[in-house]
């Protein structure tokens, strides 16, 4: 390869050999420059979705420029070679460096502010390292730190969905043998990557702490003679900050500890964090995460800051505080509120009242309104209430989303009238414009549409790029013209939301969208004319020509942590249209531990880590496995199988979009779920073995949509909840496997789900709404000419008994199990009374039974049930106004 020509590149001396191929010094003929050449290996040269992926991820590596990263110039192929064009970089790297031994502390913070900052601008485009180590960071003679190698990892793995595999590390050096590789990679792996997880930025975050502790000490944090070892370490062993030298300054053992959290939610929020956390020692009162995950005002904010009224105070009255004021407050929101809107309370324009959703004990959604007058709330009802709640300009309604629907409420007389209907499910927000407008996001893949708030025919306004697989435009925000408005383009597949997500500018006639930040987040538009948006975990504001929509000058931060929901982009502020900011904090993680709770009401053994079930959980039949729906670090739904014998669990579902509606068949050894992306929604029947690829059963049209399956009772037979937009309701049908075809069973002008064959196949339990609340009704099958009702006082979800003289089911409520005695003759049909058989303990979110009911397994939620305070900055407009 030597003196050969490969384009403009010369290339004159090898540099070294890795994992990733080969690495030569070469000269740019056309600029003049020394330049490093990346020579790809065979194998992934002659992969073309390998290749396609690494020229992809090229592409936005060469967007790339900051003074702690080295640059990327291009990617290229020659006769058959493929090959990366790499800024050279001089000097000796990080693992070079400590074969002298441990740092002097003032030197290793120093060098980890700049990997710091290096990683802050790729977090904040959108990319990830993966594979962060010392021999990926150089020291130049002028004492420069450059990261190496940004992403790469990723796009040489075989799989788009491998993030840990050790073997595939990037780095290049001149000595490093593959068995060296494979031990630095696996070193500084954090837990969730070296179990084989997906991982985002806060994988990086990890590394830089072991890094930054290996600095300090002169020894990795993670030592073992096998990868294996490494790996078992890095997974089970908590990191012993007691090696750390004495004399260690605190912040320095602080941005260790928040660095290195097993769970990468507890863990620091973004890298620029880490180099506030060192540069406390040196800038007296400059604000950092606390501990009890309370916002911190940055000190930029803080400057104008005069006065902070602590405690939960709701008096306010109006503001008339001078421009440079500013004043902090707290709103307590209801116990019962709903995680992923506590955080995103609503104020009214007038700053007058704060709109929450809660649930009630009955698990009904209720909108809650708390007067910032006089501290007063009250609760409306759930036939006026809904989801994701937004104000009209006059402060006089809510706009909100209930099922099939997008509703207004008349705020005085608390009276609710429908606006537009085709709302299928997953409303991902709405604006309500000064013309009297509201666009709104219908489903979570789709574009927006535009109704006139007094109701009419609704407009398409904008679709997403067909070319992006599972792509969706959502959270609009109108400017001050109701013309001109602001979304956030959205993908469940990480590649695409890095790739084409962020914040775009459009307007109501059909404007060409335009991109304004690559951060894919909600943004709020401030009258005062800032836009709010998240940005790795830290609330954000940048300058914004509310006329034009043109940003000016660079963002700020505004706040350390702040609300916000990685799987749908929803951020947790709202603001008054005087400047007035409501800031919600992130809740903790919503996992749920698993357990198995005995008839009797005593809770069994933990049954796997706590992890985040987004939607369905169910047992296999013969009781060996459990699937379950969960929800991945990229906000996508994925169909995990677990073996209760073997305590292990693995994902199932090849796929990128979300996955949902699982259930198992009558033998165990399948599983069917359906996969919804921007085609359509399909349905896959699938060895829960993984043994063969899903296989198609059924193309849902466009205004039907799987709820889930309910019941598999035969190989010819599937029982499907299935939502029909047109109709607005949930209906009852069975699918055959084989053909697929797709037959109704039981579809009226109500809801009718949870359909499950007695064991004899001559009698069909449901659930029906056709009441007003849900109860449930025993059919004969298939004639389905009468019914009985089971229920009494309401019910869900039914349940066979494996002899079939018995159906246990939920309250409706789902926290309590009722059962009631069935039998059947030639003349009549005889149903005993309902009797509680179990009662759930709090916290219960998920179940599912066993087939002999002698137990069910049972998802605990493990957020806390006192929500935190929304937090309220009376003034900030006006100060970030005059703020340089």
């Amino acid at each position: 390869m030597i003196g050969k020509k490969l384009n403009q590149y010369e290339v004159t001396a090898r540099i070294g050999q890795g994992g990733m191929g080969e690495v030569f010094r070469a000269r740019d003929t056309q600029l003049g420059r020394e330049v490093a050449i990346k020579i790809l290996p065979r194998e992934m040269s002659g992969d073309p979705e390998r290749a396609a992926r690494f020229q992809r991820e090229a592409r936005m590596l060469a967007a790339l420029q900051h003074t702690n990263i080295a640059s990327v110039y291009g990617f290229e192929e020659v006769d058959g070679v493929r090959f990366l064009a790499m800024e050279l970089v001089d000097g000796i790297d990080l693992a070079q460096k400590l074969e002298g031994g441990r740092l002097p502390e003032e030197d290793a913070r120093e060098i980890i502010r700049k990997i710091a900052a290096g990683l802050d601008e790729a977090h904040c485009n959108g990319i990830m390292h993966r594979d962060l180590k010392p021999a990926n960071v150089m020291i130049t003679p002028e004492g420069q730190v450059k990261i190496l190698d940004f992403g790469l990892a990723r796009a040489c793995s075989p799989d788009s969905e491998t993030g840990a595999n050790p073997a595939l590390s990037p780095t290049i050096t001149a000595a490093m043998t593959q068995a060296g590789t494979i031990l630095g990679t696996a070193a500084y792996m954090a837990p969730e990557q070296a179990r084989g997880r997906r991982v985002d930025h806060r994988a990086d975050i990890w590394a830089m702490g072991v890094i930054f502790f290996e600095l300090l000490v002169g020894r990795r944090l993670f030592e073992g003679e096998t990868m294996t070892d490494v790996l078992a370490s890095v997974i089970k062993v908590d990191p012993d900050l007691d090696r750390l030298p004495a004399g260690i300054h605190e912040s320095s053992r602080r941005m260790l500890r928040k660095c290195l959290q097993r769970d990468p939610a507890m863990r620091l929020r973004s890298a620029a964090d880490a180099a506030l956390e060192l540069d406390e020692a040196d800038l007296p009162g400059a604000a950092v995460a606390s501990p009890t995950r309370r916002t911190a005002v940055l000190p930029w904010l803080l400057a104008a800051l005069l006065a902070i009224v602590a405690g939960a105070q709701f008096f306010r009255g109006e503001s008339t505080a001078p421009p440079s004021e500013l004043r902090e407050y707290q709103v307590d929101v209801p116990r019962t509120s709903v995680p992923l809107s506590s955080y995103r309370a609503g104020v009214s324009p007038d700053g007058r009242t704060l709109v929450t959703v809660v649930v009630d004990s009955l698990g009904q959604t209720l909108l809650h309104l708390r007067s910032l007058v006089d501290g007063s709330g009250r609760f409306m009802p759930p036939e006026v209430s809904g989801l994701w709640p937004f104000w009209s300009p006059d402060s006089r309604f809510i706009g909100h989303f209930s099922p099939g629907r997008l509703r207004k409420l008349h705020v005085e007389s608390g009276s609710a009238e429908n606006i537009a209907e085709g709302v299928i499910s997953g409303a991902r927000g709405g604006d309500w414009s000064s013309k009297g407008q509201i666009l709104y996001a219908p489903d979570a893949n789709s574009g927006l549409m535009l109704v006139d708030a007094n109701g009419g025919e609704p407009r398409v306004i904008s679709v997403p790029d067909t070319t992006l697989v599972d792509g969706s435009h959502r959270w609009p925000e109108f400017l001050p013209d109701g013309e001109k408005f602001v979304f956030n383009l959205w993908s469940n597949i990480l590649e695409e939301r890095q790739q084409s997500g962020g914040i775009y500018l459009s307007d109501i006639h059909g404007a060409v969208p335009r991109r304004l930040l690559r951060d894919v987040s909600a943004a709020i538009v401030v009258s005062t004319g800032q836009l709010l948006f998240h940005r790795n975990g830290r609330l954000m504001a940048v300058d914004i020509d509310l006329q034009t929509g043109e940003l000016e000058g660079d963002p700020r931060l505004v706040a350390t942590e702040i609300g916000f929901m990685p799987e749908n982009g929803a951020l947790g502020v709202s603001a008054s249209s005087n400047g007035d900011l409501f800031l919600g904090t992130q809740l903790d993680s919503p996992d749920l531990q698993l357990h198995w709770l005995l008839r009797d009401g005593t809770r069994g053994e933990a049954v796997g880590p706590a992890q985040p079930i987004a939607l369905g959980m169910v047992l296999s039949p013969d009781g060996g496995r459990y699937a379950v729906e969960l929800l991945d670090d990229v906000g996508s739904v994925e169909i995990w199988i677990g073996d209760l014998s073997r305590r292990s669990q693995s994902r199932l579902s090849p796929f990128e979009s979300d996955c949902w509606g699982v259930q198992f068949s009558s033998d165990s050894r399948e599983v069917v779920y359906a996969v919804q992306d921007m085609r359509g929604g399909r349905l896959y029947r699938h060895q829960v073995s993984g043994a063969s690829e899903p296989d198609l059963i059924y193309e849902f049209p466009p205004r039907e949509r799987l709820q889930t399956i309910t019941q598999w009772p035969t190989p010819d037979l599937m029982l499907a909840d299935i939502g029909f937009a047109d109709r607005d309701v949930t209906g009852i049908c069975s699918i055959d496997p084989g053909t697929g075809e797709r037959t109704p069973v039981l579809i009226a002008d109500y809801d009718q789900d949870s359909a499950v064959l007695s064991p004899d196949g001559r009698w069909l339990a449901y659930a029906s709404w056709e009441t007003g609340r849900s109860e449930v009704y025993v059919r004969p099958w298939p004639a389905l000419e009468r019914k009985w009702q089971v229920s009494s006082d309401g019910g869900l979800r039914p349940v066979w008994s494996k002899d079939g003289k018995r159906l246990i089911f939920l309250d409706r409520a789902a926290r309590n199990v009722y059962g009631a005695e069935f039998s059947a003759g030639t003349a009549e049909v005889v149903i005993g009374l309902p009797e509680l058989v179990t009662a759930f303990p709090d916290g219960v979110i998920r179940s599912a039974v066993a087939q002999d009911h002698s137990k069910y397994l049972i998802g605990i939620s493990s957020v806390p049930g006192e929500p935190e305070p929304i937090r309220v900055l009376v003034g900030w407009g006006a100060a970030a106004r005059g703020t340089p």
